[in-house]
């Protein structure tokens, strides 16, 4: 009489978890599941038809137990990825642009080499690729691309009540993954994206918050508020590199509103663009982030325009923040200040890189439609932040020649 119990009550646990595996497979996990808890459910029918009198009943309920086990047990470590270990790369594939105002000569589907500051231009290095859109058997990666929310004070979310905001601001594919007890983050799974949320009690102590605040980077009205915030929310998404940027900027942008709507949000700073969006702001960023043709770029990214320390008629222009992705940056050298299509230039193929990546081949020569001829260098940045850029200089004999001419 006692197995006889066991084995119902150990059949009827088993048959309440495959059900109810397959009832909510879709809200709290991936599809694959969903045979693995058929396929338990089918074992338990067996098992209850054949009694635990008969061996094959006995069998059938421990391979239903043991599946239903397995399944519960090994899906939580299939949603949290960590990246993986990985240079300064990527490969994004989207539909391309239309014609830029620049032309460029068209990329080998080879890899192409790269070089460093102080490197001859032909010096191969392993650490970069060009994504071009025919390149044979891309290298395909995990990236994590972070943003953190500035709050006045501190805010424990609430995952229930996180999780239906961010459903009401759009993001309505989203699905929430039970966390241990112990663990203090939440996260989101979009597709094949994994966005955490881990909150932190105090300021955000970057370097890059500061030089954004004191720099008049930040809006004035907020700039004491930045500086002086309480806590934070980091939000850090990892995914493939075959997943688009702006899929990712327009899942952030829906996070963002959605903490807003409960949570004393003081800003949102895009720490590899230095970038910081007053609150005020997300309302629109949000209409924008359900807007199919909006290329996101300049929501999470910045431009700008130094000058070398030891070459004081060189200018660089740049795109700061596409790093962020996997993608190299823009650094345009010009003798002087840029011109109106120099500026215009940097701004397209910036917006080239982010939604279909990088299509300039190391050495190719390419007109930014100003008259001069420009070459184009894959190197580690003149400035930091330290990343890897795509650097277009202007060939020997034109303009002016740095000090930096052959070595950026």
């Amino acid at each position: 009489m006692l197995w006889f119990w066991f084995f119902v009550i150990l059949g009827a646990g088993t048959l309440m978890a495959s059900l109810y595996g397959l009832l909510t497979h879709r809200s709290r996990g991936r599809r694959w599941v969903a045979p693995l808890h058929f396929l338990a459910l089918i074992l338990v029918c067996t098992a209850m038809l054949t009694t635990h009198e008969e061996f094959a009943g006995r069998m059938a309920l421990a391979a239903a137990v043991a599946l239903e086990a397995l399944v519960w047990f090994a899906r939580p470590l299939s949603f949290y990825r960590r990246p993986k270990s990985a240079s300064s790369n990527a490969v994004a594939t989207a539909s391309p642009l239309t014609a830029p105002a620049y032309q460029s000569s068209p990329a080998p589907d080879v890899r192409p080499s790269s070089s460093e500051a102080s490197s001859p231009v032909d010096q191969p290095n392993d650490d970069f690729y060009v994504a071009v859109n025919d390149l044979r058997d891309p290298p395909i990666i995990e990236w994590a691309t972070v943003s953190h929310v500035l709050l006045r004070r501190h805010y424990d979310v609430v995952p229930s009540v996180f999780y239906a905001s961010l459903r009401r601001s759009g993001q309505r594919d989203a699905t929430l993954i039970d966390a241990s007890p112990a663990d203090e983050a939440i996260r989101v799974q979009v597709d094949s994206i994994l966005l955490e949320l881990r909150s932190v009690t105090g300021a955000c102590e970057l370097p890059v918050l500061q030089a954004s605040s004191t720099e008049g980077r930040a809006h004035a009205d907020i700039a004491e508020d930045v500086l002086h915030h309480d806590a934070h929310v980091t939000l850090t998404s990892v995914y493939q590199t075959d997943i688009r940027p702006d899929q990712v900027v327009r899942l952030h942008h829906r996070v963002h509103a959605a903490l807003a709507e409960f949570a004393p949000v003081v800003a949102i700073l895009w720490p590899a663009a230095g970038r910081i969006v007053p609150s005020d702001h997300l309302p629109e960023l949000l209409a924008q982030a359900s807007e199919p043709d909006q290329p996101m770029l300049r929501t999470c990214t910045d431009f700008r325009v130094s000058s070398f320390e030891e070459a004081d008629s060189q200018m660089v222009s740049e795109s700061v923040g596409l790093f962020a992705f996997g993608l190299p940056d823009v650094q345009i050298v010009t003798p002087g200040e840029p011109g109106e299509l120099v500026t215009v230039a940097l701004h397209q193929i910036a917006e080239r890189f982010f939604v279909s990546g990088c299509d300039l081949a190391n050495g190719s020569d390419v007109s930014l439609g100003d008259g001069n001829a420009w070459q184009i260098r894959h190197a580690r940045s003149a400035l930091p932040p330290d990343r890897q850029v795509v650097q277009i200089v202007m060939k020997r004999g034109q303009g002016v020649e740095g000090a930096r001419g052959q070595g950026i």
